[in-house]
């Protein structure tokens, strides 16, 4: 097969249900994934691509294989920016530069970025670790359809094992240095998107293409522009005052909150409502919500959540340290407990995950016809196995 492939187009983004939708089917159905053009593969580099896993306003991630010498094979996430994206220079440079500290940031918390790629047509694309895991946005979901688990001291401990877990990935990463001289990273979006729960009970904070950052290739104007989710902005931030790494602190608190209580604290329906509720709406302790939350959490959220960033927790660690301290007294949890009450709360997520990988191994697997499951899995030829020379 000639080296047309390199030029082989994606349907639309959003055109199908991604992995991550709540109604996405199990057993696997094809037709509610992305596919290629029949009888051809999209090369990226090393990568081969086959499914779409979600798809925002800047991106699409797409579930692929990454290949190396003596037959290596590596199951990756590429991220591609939208193509009205590709040739702005300002959005290039902020993939280069959420590249830059995923790469440089070494700890467990923290989604691993193994390369940044330039496709055939000029457009960049990032190599990603792939998350055997689902965002915490759907888990807020599920939790909103069994709320009774809202209530157990077990769910608590969880989600405050899963907080702590990423305040440690974003402590390590405010933590980073260029020759000695602090990189000053804020992530400005550590929203329930961008923090994943895997089923091996591990967490990830994912997506710094907003971050700010002392030194970084995309300039700041001098133009007030927000970026994020205004639920999840700190007060300063929203008010164009200075802030630093405890706007991330509060963020983490407001999701600490959301996850405890199964309600949103901030999110108004419209926009300058949620905007002044940020800014002055009375912050609940969790257990006047939810009677059986422990005072120490209750303390933790008053802290993390204070509008004055001097009475704030000043680091993430710090706020870790806390929570580790309540699971300690709490009884804890630990990942084999974080990974049985995701199973539970999500029980088709795995299966549709590990379904998504068999079918991705099938998909590329150097055979010249496709085995009976791949058959199985492109009814009627709509999904051509995609053959290789």
């Amino acid at each position: 097969m000639s080296s047309a492939r390199e030029q082989t187009r994606l349907p639309p983004p959003n055109s199908r249900r991604n992995v991550h939708s709540p109604d996405f089917p199990v057993p696997l159905d094809p037709s509610a994934l992305i596919g290629l053009v029949p009888g051809q593969t999209l090369r990226l580099g090393s990568c081969e691509l086959c499914f779409e896993l979600a798809s925002g306003g800047m991106a699409t991630v797409y579930l692929g294989v990454h290949r190396g010498a003596q037959g290596f094979e590596k199951l990756v996430a590429v991220k591609r920016p939208l193509p009205r994206l590709c040739a702005d220079p300002d959005y290039v440079d902020m993939l280069a530069d959420e590249a830059s500290v995923s790469s440089d940031v070494n700890h467990p918390c923290v989604r691993n970025v193994f390369d940044l790629g330039v496709a055939a047509d000029g457009s960049p694309y990032l190599v990603m670790e792939f998350l055997v895991g689902e965002p915490l946005s759907s888990v807020s979901h599920a939790m909103a359809e069994q709320p009774e688990l809202v209530q157990t001291a077990r769910h608590h401990r969880i989600v405050s094992r899963i907080i702590a877990g990423c305040c440690q990935g974003m402590h390590a990463v405010h933590e980073l240095t260029d020759r000695s001289v602090p990189r000053e990273v804020v992530h400005r979006d550590l929203t329930p998107h961008n923090l994943f729960a895997l089923h091996d009970g591990t967490v990830r904070v994912t997506d710094f293409g907003i971050m700010r950052a002392r030194v970084r290739r995309q300039r700041e104007t001098g133009q007030t522009v927000l970026k994020g989710k205004v639920a999840y902005m700190s007060p300063e931030y929203l008010g164009c005052k200075p802030y630093d790494r405890r706007s991330d602190v509060w963020a983490l608190g407001v999701v600490l909150w959301e996850l405890l209580t199964g309600r949103r604290l901030f999110r108004m329906k419209r926009e300058a409502d949620t905007f002044a509720a940020v800014l002055n709406a009375p912050i609940p302790r969790p257990s006047t919500l939810c009677g059986n939350v422990d005072h120490r959490l209750d303390n933790i959220i008053d802290k993390a959540l204070a509008r004055n960033v001097d009475q704030r927790y000043q680091t993430a660690h710090d706020m870790a340290q806390d929570l580790e301290a309540y699971l300690a007294h709490s009884g804890g949890a630990g990942a084999p407990e974080v990974g049985a009450w995701l199973r539970q709360l999500l029980p088709s997520s795995l299966p549709k995950l590990t379904a998504l990988v068999d079918a991705t191994r099938e998909l590329t697997a150097p055979r010249r016809e496709p085995p009976t499951s791949v058959a199985a899995l492109v009814p009627n030829g709509r999904y051509a196995y995609l053959r290789r020379e």
